[in-house]
């Protein structure tokens, strides 16, 4: 970036990610080294990112931050493309089953999901990739991995089918520094399909989810807690499939890609005709 900057290019710089709460996670480095290397960090990235033309980011955290030494950082979220989900099963179509959209890992809370799952009255289809391979040992050793259905690895069409065929989306993420400042992609793609959620109860999904009352909000460490969500909206379809569609409603009038990137050709034009 600074290289193309020197040669006169207009940059835009991408924070994807949180990177130095993100290494403040990483078990592999004690809790010392893993607070050095996120300080150094952080005035790294503090240093480098006011010296580019924009600065975009999902994440309201990581835009207070950069906000205090660059004047233009805009906040573009990772919202669902209306057109994947435009047709949707009906409601009764629907099996009395959850789904796991995504990277798969203990920090996002797999074995809590199927601890959960074997004392409720569901299955869990799971979609995604293994972190690691010990986390996946461990998950198929539980009880409830019986009561999964696993696909590996899901295309943008599987995810739209699997999603078409649940009555619960669950985003029980653990409350560490990287997930309890964020709002995870995966919250908006089952409100998106009609799903009501079971998301983790930190204060930026509460907000979202009870606000447009189309889910539960429960502690990710806690499968009990979990497994009464599900059996909760699983008993009370007429209250879950309201859910739902208050979800799709939301994601259809603001949480969506098509409102979010107008931002994005916004910045590309003032880059582009004010310079």
């Amino acid at each position: 970036g600074l290289a193309l900057k020197e040669r006169g290019k207009k940059v835009i710089y991408d924070v994807h990610e949180d990177i130095p709460r993100q290494i403040l996670d990483k078990p592999y480095l004690s809790r010392i080294t893993a607070k050095i290397i996120c300080n150094v960090f952080e005035k790294f990235e503090n240093s480098f990112a006011k010296k580019f033309d924009f600065v975009i980011t999902p994440r309201e955290n990581v835009r207070e931050r950069l906000a205090n030494m660059h004047a233009n950082v805009v906040v573009v979220n990772n919202y669902p493309v209306l057109e994947e989900m435009s047709e949707l099963p009906n409601w009764d179509d629907r099996a009395n089953d959850a789904a796991y959209i995504g990277a798969i890992s203990k920090d996002r809370g797999i074995l809590e999901m199927i601890e959960a799952i074997d004392v409720a009255d569901c299955t869990l289809h799971l979609a995604g990739v293994f972190q690691e391979e010990t986390v996946r040992k461990n998950a198929e050793s539980l009880p409830g991995w019986k009561k999964v259905v696993y696909y590996g690895y899901a295309d943008r069409d599987l995810v739209k089918k699997i999603l078409g065929r649940v009555r619960i989306g669950l985003a029980t993420l653990h409350p560490i520094p990287n997930y309890v400042d964020e709002r995870p992609t995966k919250l908006f793609e089952y409100m998106a399909a009609g799903v009501p959620v079971i998301s983790s109860d930190f204060p930026l999904c509460r907000e979202v989810v009870e606000e447009n009352h189309c889910g539960i909000c429960v502690n990710p460490l806690n499968p009990a807690e979990i497994a009464v969500a599900i059996n909760y909206l699983l008993s009370h379809p007429d209250e879950s499939s309201q859910m739902g569609q208050n979800g799709r409603y939301a994601v259809m009038k603001e949480y969506n890609w098509e409102l979010e990137s107008q931002k994005l050709l916004n910045i590309y034009s003032e880059l582009c005709f004010h310079d």
